[in-house]
């Protein structure tokens, strides 16, 4: 009885298994057996071809040595491919999982400051983006904006900011509180971006209702006021005013916004 032996091998990732074709080497004189693939699970992720050189009489064993090189071919070009890769990765399911999930910050972790958060908004609509109905009363009252020098548009923007900042680190003691209710504030402006560049399919303007109660944060005193105004997030939108008398162009505005968001966006990430 001959010994077994493996000659000229090809490896290829297949699985978790590898594939092996061993010869016989037989007591005659330039005859070699060939036999078919022999399993072996010492190497996992890879699969082997072993072919012959040597050219042998029996026709049966051209017909394995031929088959032997077909096969190594072929799993060449599926590799390439990338129809076999070694392991099987399963199918990633984390996207479908988000997109199931609730997002609730009543009393998210046990935090009292955090009781009845969905409520302004509602449960799944934490930057008020998903559930946002505008209303349109321009017919009501036309409103036309006036260009100021930029200076004084950036001094009130700015007012506007540290009285954010002023309002959450004055009226919210816990640390995790003020920053989900930051990151609810500053998303819920982000959607801005997005009408202004005309795509998110919302008209440019801002609720005249929620605007009226700006003079009424701040008290006689100058501290900030804690009385309830009697709305809700739910109720942005519904007053909207459309101011008129901008540039915008149908026809080449869209393409001028975007060098300017592209622009202001590289200014921002470069600091």
């Amino acid at each position: 009885m001959g010994k077994w032996k493996a000659v000229n091998e090809v490896v290829f990732p297949l699985f978790w298994f590898s594939s092996i074709a061993f010869h016989q080497e037989l007591s005659l004189p330039g005859q070699v057996a060939f036999h078919p693939f022999f399993l072996n699970f010492q190497s996992p992720g890879f699969f082997a071809f072993y072919t012959s050189k040597q050219i042998l009489p029996n026709p049966f064993d051209f017909i394995y040595i031929m088959f032997a090189k077909f096969a190594a071919v072929f799993v060449t070009a599926l590799a390439a491919t990338g129809a076999w890769s070694s392991p099987i990765a399963a199918r990633d399911t984390s996207d479908d999982l988000v997109a199931r999930t609730s997002h609730s910050f009543n009393n998210w972790r046990g935090i009292s400051s955090l009781n009845n958060f969905d409520n302004f908004y509602g449960v799944d609509n934490f930057d008020n983006f998903a559930a946002f109905k505008q209303v349109i009363v321009q017919e009501q009252q036309v409103v036309v904006c006036h260009t100021q020098q930029i200076e004084i548009i950036q001094q009130r923007l700015v007012i506007l900011q540290e009285m954010a900042k002023r309002i959450i680190t004055e009226q919210i003691c816990e640390v995790e509180t003020q920053t989900i209710v930051f990151q609810q504030f500053h998303a819920s402006l982000g959607h801005f971006s997005g009408d202004l560049r005309r795509n998110s399919g919302h008209q440019v303007g801002y609720d005249s209702n929620i605007v009226s109660h700006f003079g009424n944060i701040i008290g006689s005193d100058g501290s900030i006021s804690n009385n309830d105004f009697g709305f809700s997030g739910k109720d942005v939108g519904s007053s909207t005013i459309i101011p008129s008398g901008s540039n915008w162009n149908d026809s080449t505005s869209r393409s001028s916004v975007d060098a300017a968001f592209s622009a202001a966006s590289d200014a921002s990430s470069s600091d």
